[in-house]
């Protein structure tokens, strides 16, 4: 299966996640995006969508259900399976956040205005998205 080419986007500018404590949330439709925090501090990734979430569970070796919120730790990374409203009480402070944008504008305001609230004074925000959204 070839990567997205948001994934690779990502990819090619993955040192802005070094050293990060780091949320990733929005239109997460890659498994490959787990990959990404590798060299993170502690990363958080909310993912709403059950087969992209369940094939970044099986990439740490952890089994994935279908309860939500489901939280599965490993090392510095937390999945978090659930809708974003679910899932802020499980999420840590942070100073970047990496928002994979959706074609819903408004689903963008909403994730922004609800994670603003975890994140650090002087945080970088992120963005990437397919061009046609």
């Amino acid at each position: 299966m070839a990567n997205s080419p948001v994934y690779e986007l990502l990819e090619r500018n993955r040192d802005i996640f070094e050293n990060r404590n780091l949320i990733i949330a929005g239109d997460v439709l890659d498994p490959m995006i787990l990959s990404l925090v590798k060299n993170s501090t502690h990363a958080t990734v909310i993912c709403d969508n059950y087969v992209v979430c369940k094939a970044m569970a099986a990439m740490i070796g952890q089994n994935l259900n279908s309860d939500c919120p489901q939280i599965i730790s490993y090392k510095h990374v937390d999945l978090i399976f659930s809708d974003i409203e679910s899932a802020l009480p499980h999420v840590k402070t942070a100073d970047t956040l990496m928002l994979l944008l959706s074609k819903a504008k408004q689903q963008t305001v909403k994730l922004i205005n609800l994670l603003e609230a975890k994140l650090e004074k002087g945080a970088y925000i992120y963005t990437a998205g397919a061009n046609d959204g």
